[in-house]
């Protein structure tokens, strides 16, 4: 379709060139939920060439009021049914599909036997996997965004080895694996944090980086609350703070 990117080419902040560098890239995205299914969705359409997606959990009647699925979809894998929506959108996108729970005993088995990765997605609801995806992004110099959301509110932070903090810098502990969020969702908010986190991510992959960009960004999409924060690399981070990255 040579009038697919059109529109998105035609917007001077990208380009024509970005199409290319988008096609060119890799992202996984690791969590097939409420912000992962959103940001894939947005990405393939945009023309991310690679694009593979991380899960192992089907979908659930309740995850219907916030997550891109249907009916049908229900008790099937979300990787499996998530890969399937992206092939459909886009035939150019190349996707690969990971049914399982990224561990530290697994992660560099699965992201190391795929394509080389140009970016990972945090759409994941725990902070420990969260800390798993920061210590091996810093480690390998591999741009990562956060994505976190909560009742009304969301937040979205990129990390990039070598110039911004990383993830544990927030000072953020981890809670227990097994704590369930409470408090419920609103559903609108899922679908515009995961839209600011692909945004940031389509600015690292362009090119387009700035100071502004690496901010952290919480946003009340019910108060319509807006602050941003500038997160400072900690010489003491025992991930960051005491390398070369």
């Amino acid at each position: 379709m040579s009038t697919r990117y059109r529109l998105q080419e035609a917007f001077k902040l990208l380009g024509p060139e970005s199409t290319l560098k988008l096609a060119k890239s890799h992202v996984v995205i690791v969590g097939c939920g409420a912000t992962g299914s959103h940001a894939a969705d947005t990405l393939a359409r945009m023309g991310v060439g690679t694009i593979t997606v991380a899960d192992p959990d089907v979908v659930e009647g309740e995850n219907l009021h916030r997550q891109l699925y249907t009916e049908a979809d229900c008790y099937h894998f979300k990787a499996e049914v998530l890969a399937n929506h992206i092939r459909a959108i886009n035939s150019d996108v190349t996707v690969h599909c990971i049914v399982d729970r990224i561990t530290p005993d697994n992660i560099a088995l699965h992201f190391e036997k795929i394509d080389p990765v140009d970016l990972i997605l945090d759409c994941t609801d725990n902070m420990p996997t969260r800390w798993l995806i920061n210590d091996y992004a810093v480690q390998y110099r591999i741009p990562w965004v956060y994505c976190g959301v909560g009742k009304s509110e969301g937040m979205v932070m990129p990390i990039i080895p070598g110039q911004s903090a990383c993830f544990r810098c927030t000072g953020w502990a981890p809670q227990d694996p097994q704590e369930k969020l409470s408090g419920g969702i609103f559903p609108p908010t899922v679908a515009i944090m995961a839209n600011m986190q692909a945004t940031i991510a389509v600015k690292i992959l362009t090119g387009n980086i700035d100071g502004y960009t690496l901010q952290l960004r919480r946003f009340n999409v019910w108060t319509m609350e807006w602050m941003s924060f500038n997160v400072q690399r900690s010489d003491n981070c025992e991930v960051c703070g005491k390398s070369d990255v």
